[in-house]
C-alpha cells in the first residue's frame, strides 16, 4: 500500500512538472519570436555583436560631484521608490500565499462549558474540541502554475522598481541640468544688463551736453528693464526647479538649496555609446517586466485550463466532547471525507479560461510594445545627440563671431558712428546665440542621460 501511494505521488509530480515545462517552453518560444521580429526591423541600428558595457554609476561621467551626491540622495530618499519597495514586499507575500495553497490546511476550535446540548431529553453543559485538516491533491499542476505565476509577478515588481529607480535618476539629472542652464543664463543677463546700463549712462551724459535726445535715453532704459524682467523670470524658473528637486529627494520645498554654477563649466559632456547591440534592449527594466508578466499570463492560463479537470481533495475531521474539560478525551470521533469534483460542469470555468487566453494575447502585445518603445527611445536619443552636437558646434562658432562683432560695434558706438538701435540688434543677436548654445548644451546632456536610461542603466 505504501509503495503504491509513493508510486502514485511520483506519477502525479511528473505530470505536474511536465505541464510546467511545456508552459515555460511555449512562453519562451513566443517571446523569442516577438523579439526576433523586432530585432530584424532594428538591425540597421544595432549592428554590434558585443554589448556596450555601462558602468553602474554611469552618471559620474558628467563629472559633477554635486550631481553625483544628489542622485545618491534621491535613490535613497525618494518617496515613490519607498512605495515601490512596499509593492515588492506585497508581491513577495503573494508568492508565499500561493505556495501555502499546496500544503494541508489545519483549523481548530474549542467551546468551554456553558454551551448546551440535548441528550435523551435532558440538557447538559458540554465541552467540545474540533480539528479539521483539508488537502487538495495538485494532480494537474493547477496550484503549481498559480504559484509560478505569483513568482513571475513578484520578479516583475522588482523590475518595476528598477525602472522607477532609473526614472528618478533621469529626472534628477534633467532638473539639475536645467538649474545649471538657468544659472548660466542668469550670468548672461547680468552681463547684458551691466553693458546696457553703461550705454544708458552714456546717453544720459550725452543728453546733458546736448549730443543725445531724451527719447534715446528712454529707449535704452526700456531695454534695461526688459533684461531685468527676463532675469526675474529666470530666477522664478530656477526656484520652481529647486522645489521639484527637493520633492524628488522627499524633502520640503526649500530644504536644500544649490549654489550657482555655470553649466558649461561644471558639467562635462560624456561620449555616448558608439556601437549598440540589440541584446542591450533585453536588460531594460520595462522589457524585463513585460517578459515576466507574459510568463505570469501563461502560467495563469495553464492554471485556469487544468482547473476544469477533475479535482481530488481530502478532509479529515477530529472531534472530542465531554461534560467537562477534564474528561474531554473520553469521547471522540474521527472521520475522513475524500471528495472528487468536476469543475468542467461549471460554465464559469470555461469563461475564466477564455479570459485568461485573452490576457495572454494582451501581454504578448505589451511585450512587443515594450521592445519597440525601447528601440525607439535608444534610436531617438542617439539621433538627437548627433544633431544637437552639430548645432552646438555651429552655435559656438556663431557666438564667437558675434562676440567679435559686438566688440567692434561697441567701439563704433562709443565714437558716435552708429545709433543705439544697431547696438540693440547686435546685443540681442549675441544673447540669443548664447542662449541657443546653452539650450543645445543642455539637450546634449539630457539626451546622453536618456541613452543610458534607455539601455537599462548600470547593473
Amino acid at each position: 500500500m505504501k509503495n503504491t501511494f509513493m508510486a502514485l505521488s511520483a506519477t502525479l509530480a511528473m505530470v505536474s512538472c511536465g505541464n510546467m515545462k511545456d508552459v515555460e517552453t511555449k512562453q519562451i518560444n513566443k517571446k523569442n519570436e516577438i523579439s526576433k521580429s523586432v530585432e530584424n526591423d532594428a538591425k540597421a541600428d544595432f549592428t554590434s555583436k558585443s554589448p556596450f558595457k555601462i558602468n553602474k554609476d554611469w552618471w559620474q561621467a558628467f563629472d559633477d560631484p554635486t550631481l553625483n551626491d544628489l542622485i545618491l540622495q534621491a535613490v535613497d530618499q525618494n518617496l515613490d521608490l519607498k512605495l515601490l519597495v512596499k509593492r515588492v514586499d506585497l508581491a513577495r507575500l503573494a508568492v508565499s500565499d500561493a505556495q501555502f495553497d499546496k500544503i494541508p490546511k489545519l483549523s481548530s476550535s474549542i467551546s468551554q462549558p456553558g454551551s448546551t446540548s440535548s441528550d435523551d431529553g435532558n440538557f447538559k453543559s458540554r465541552s467540545k474540541f474540533n480539528a479539521h485538516v483539508s488537502w487538495e491533491a495538485d494532480i494537474w499542476g493547477r496550484l503549481e502554475a498559480a504559484s509560478r505565476g505569483a513568482l513571475a509577478e513578484y520578479k516583475a515588481t522588482e523590475a518595476d522598481y528598477r525602472g522607477a529607480y532609473l526614472k528618478v535618476i533621469n529626472d534628477m539629472a534633467n532638473i539639475y541640468f536645467n538649474i545649471r542652464m538657468l544659472d548660466e543664463q542668469q550670468s548672461l543677463h547680468e552681463w547684458a544688463i551691466k553693458d546696457t546700463e553703461e550705454i544708458l549712462r552714456m546717453y544720459v551724459n550725452r543728453e546733458k551736453i546736448g549730443l543725445a535726445n531724451k527719447e534715446q535715453a528712454s529707449s535704452q532704459k526700456a531695454e534695461v528693464l526688459r533684461l531685468k524682467s527676463d532675469l526675474v523670470n529666470i530666477e522664478r524658473q530656477r526656484e520652481v526647479l529647486a522645489m521639484q528637486l527637493n520633492l524628488l529627494l522627499g524633502r520640503a520645498p526649500h530644504a536644500i538649496t544649490l549654489e550657482h554654477q555655470k553649466m558649461t563649466q561644471s558639467i562635462s559632456i560624456p561620449e555616448p555609446p558608439k556601437e549598440l547591440s540589440f541584446s542591450l534592449i533585453s536588460r531594460r527594466p520595462d522589457v524585463i517586466a513585460a517578459d515576466l508578466r507574459l510568463r505570469e499570463a501563461y502560467f495563469n492560463e495553464e492554471s485556469a485550463r487544468v482547473a476544469r479537470l477533475p479535482q481530488v481533495s481530502v478532509g479529515l475531521d477530529y472531534t472530542m466532547s465531554s461534560a467537562s474539560l477534564a474528561s474531554i478525551t473520553d469521547n471522540w470521533v474521527l472521520s475522513v471525507l475524500p471528495k472528487i469534483s468536476f469543475p468542467a460542469l461549471d460554465p464559469a470555468t470555461k469563461v475564466e479560461l477564455e479570459r485568461r487566453g485573452v490576457f495572454v494575447e494582451s501581454k504578448q502585445i505589451e511585450y512587443k510594445k515594450s521592445l519597440l518603445s525601447a528601440v525607439n527611445d535608444v534610436e531617438e536619443a542617439i539621433m538627437n545627440i548627433k544633431y544637437r552636437r552639430q548645432q552646438l558646434a555651429i552655435e559656438k562658432e556663431r557666438t564667437n563671431q558675434l562676440e567679435v562683432s559686438y566688440q567692434q560695434t561697441m567701439k563704433r558706438f562709443e565714437t558716435g558712428l552708429i545709433s543705439h538701435l544697431e547696438v540693440f540688434e547686435v546685443e540681442r543677436t549675441l544673447i540669443n546665440s548664447k542662449q541657443r548654445y546653452l539650450d543645445n548644451y543642455r539637450e546634449v546632456l539630457s539626451q546622453t542621460s536618456k541613452v543610458f536610461i534607455s539601455l537599462g542603466g548600470g547593473w
